[in-house]
């Protein structure tokens, strides 16, 4: 809760996305990765899909229901991802244990804010059954503003339930060992203090590097997994505001603030960048398909291309390699046009997006890639798309409308270089190629 990102001050309706990464200290004996994972990194790279709404919102790796919203006084209804996590790999110590996992934590978030600072209050408990316990934290932050410069001191304390602290720093019977007894701890009050700085850079620019410390209850220091008092992290990254939904302003006559597309294609068997080069041959393994729709809402009408907020629903057809599923994606999308030099009329478009997918299951050719080079999976993956289209209008003349396109677009799901902890440090990804239909309305 120490650590934000700037989209956390913006207006409703605003769309935003960013990088980030985190550094610090995992607790346990032998672990020097944040993660506590065994990595040859430092550091975790984290992306940022950002959304604030007058309901719904997404702040990174977390997201939520605005349940009470008019100032001083907010109430939200929140699911936060929980980064908590022992991996007996990490470290020679911990062989033998069982593995700890991450999870999501959802609650309620409450805030009251003056001249005089702010003061939150959270309370959450374990959503996917894991650790099976609850988390109270209550923070006071001072914000400080200077021209571009946000300067932002805090100081809290955390607590955990017995539940909490048993399943990430407990140690079983069944996995003690001489050098590493059975210990189970209590529930646990931490102390915590930070520095949020932001730095508006350009319009719609922010730079932000926070760092927090973290002491530990006896308790938690005490278990033999342990070996630290304290734990310090950091974060320093970069957000980028796209646009307001709820306040675009026009500036090409006739505009158009929503569309849809219907599309569907095949797996293909080259990286996105050799089928940009044109590479389009179908996986020779793994041949499955994808349909898909997608809503699009204008977010910024700029000179030189458009800002679009998208949303697809997806149908992975597995072609008997496992059951069909759906695909939920939430990307922002860059839109350029070609125009004729002499009509002044588009001639084609082209674009770029960016954001994140979940999949029911994990695609099939996913696995394959994934098993053949002994790396992991995951359901939620990094989202690219590219795509390029033409009007009716110029294919089918007079009779085309110039508000209705057709074209290729091609689907990306991507671990970023097994760089991501949210992505479960996935390596590889997949492509499909497919055609669209899409229309403004």
């Amino acid at each position: 809760m120490l650590t934000e990102s700037p989209f956390h001050y913006t207006e409703s309706g605003s769309v935003g996305i960013g990088y980030a990464a985190r550094f610090g200290q995992s607790p346990y004996v032998g672990v020097d990765d944040i993660g506590s994972v065994y990595s040859d990194y430092r550091y975790d790279l984290v992306p940022l899909y950002l959304y604030e709404g007058d309901y719904l919102f997404a702040h990174g790796t977390e997201a939520g229901i605005h349940l009470f919203k008019p100032k001083p006084f907010n109430l939200d209804l929140v699911f936060a991802y929980r980064f908590d996590r022992l991996q007996p790999e990490a470290s020679e110590f911990l062989n033998g244990m069982d593995e700890r996992q991450q999870t999501v934590d959802v609650g309620f978030d409450a805030s009251l804010k003056g001249g005089w600072g702010e003061i939150s209050f959270r309370a959450v408990t374990d959503l996917l059954d894991r650790h099976q316990g609850q988390e109270l934290e209550l923070n006071y932050l001072f914000p400080w503003q200077r021209g571009r410069w946000t300067v932002t001191p805090s100081v809290g304390v955390i607590w955990q339930s017995q539940n909490l602290t048993d399943y990430y720093y407990g140690v079983r019977p069944d996995e003690a060992t001489l050098d590493r007894p059975a210990y189970s701890p209590t529930s646990a009050y931490n102390w915590q203090a930070g520095l949020n700085v932001y730095y508006h850079w350009l319009e719609n620019w922010y730079l932000f590097a926070n760092g927090s410390y973290e002491g530990l209850d006896k308790t938690i220091s005490d278990s033999p997994t342990v070996d630290k008092d304290g734990l310090w992290s950091a974060y320093t990254g970069i957000t980028w505001t796209l646009g307001n939904a709820k306040n675009v302003k026009t500036q090409k006559p006739n505009t158009r603030l929503w569309s849809w597309r219907v599309n569907a294609g095949y797996t293909v068997q080259d990286t996105f960048s050799q089928v940009l080069l044109g590479n389009f041959k179908q996986h020779n393994t793994i041949d499955t398909y994808l349909v898909g729709f997608t809503l699009g809402r204008l977010l910024k009408d700029g000179k030189r291309g458009d800002i679009w907020g998208r949303f697809s629903i997806n149908r992975r057809l597995e072609n008997d390699f496992q059951k069909d599923f759906n695909e939920y994606v939430a990307y922002v999308m860059a839109i350029g046009s070609g125009y004729s030099p002499w009509t002044d009329r588009e001639v084609f478009r082209f674009g770029f997006g960016l954001g994140i997918s979940y999949t029911e299951r994990v695609p099939a050719v996913e696995v394959y890639k994934q098993s053949r080079s002994g790396e992991q999976t995951s359901h939620w993956l990094n989202y690219m798309e590219a795509m390029v289209d033409f009007p009716f209008r110029s294919l089918f003349g007079k009779h085309g409308t110039e508000n209705c396109y057709l074209g290729l677009t091609l689907v990306h799901r991507s671990g970023i270089f097994a760089r991501v902890d949210f992505f479960n440090s996935t390596a590889g990804g997949s492509e499909v190629l497919t055609g669209h239909v899409e229309c403004k309305i």
